[in-house]
């Protein structure tokens, strides 16, 4: 597993985005870029809005890349791996420490958001929630096999 802590600020999701980018070229899985960087958008969105934000909007982040979870609560992780078995599945993860759970509704046609998980659940094999024991959760997302 790769994985990158980027700070709880909408700077973040460009970031995620080029991470995302780049370890699926890495792997030779550029097949799955567009998808991949579009969910990684979503889930890490949906991730900076649990937690709230820690800088205003047009300030620099504060980016501290060498964190823990235990030492710094304002950051959130953007994990990637390939699955084993056949097909390889590329499975993207966000971790956050909120505890409030990912929720897929329909939104209306005058609504302004909540459709994002939608286009997760459209783009990815299948996606999904767990909580951790030591708090937060982890939301995946499941992308295209060979």
């Amino acid at each position: 597993m790769v994985y990158l802590w980027l700070p709880v600020h909408p700077a973040a999701l460009s970031l995620a985005r080029d991470y995302v980018r780049d370890v699926l070229t890495t792997w030779g899985r550029e097949d799955l870029g567009e998808d991949a960087e579009l969910i990684a958008t979503e889930l890490s969105s949906n991730a900076i809005k649990a937690m709230g934000l820690i800088e205003p909007l047009g300030t620099v982040p504060r980016w501290v890349p060498e964190a823990s979870p235990a030492c710094e609560s304002r950051l959130f992780c953007l994990g990637l791996y390939e699955t084993c078995v056949p097909g390889k599945l590329v499975v993207l993860e966000v971790w956050d420490s909120a505890r409030t759970p990912p929720k897929l509704i329909k939104a209306g046609p005058d609504e302004l958001g909540g459709r994002g998980l939608s286009m997760v659940d459209h783009l990815a094999e299948s996606w999904g929630y767990r909580w951790l024991s030591a708090g937060g959760k982890v939301v995946w997302a499941a992308l295209g096999g060979l």
